[in-house]
């Protein structure tokens, strides 16, 4: 199995195109610098959800 690590998954929303499809249009509004961030919540909240789910 492969996976990213935290800062590859990071690297890809830097380097995804700001108008790729419509999620593009909405992180637009981002820089560089906050849609990394914002990458990184979304895998945060992703993996504590993983974790609850586990849990269950």
């Amino acid at each position: 199995m492969v996976a990213l690590t935290e800062e590859g998954k990071a690297e890809v929303m830097r380097r995804r195109p700001a108008g790729s499809g419509a999620s593009g249009e909405l992180l637009a509004a981002l820089d560089d610098n906050q849609r990394a961030q914002f990458g990184e919540i979304l895998t945060a909240i992703k993996r504590h959800y993983q974790e609850l789910d586990q849990q269950r």
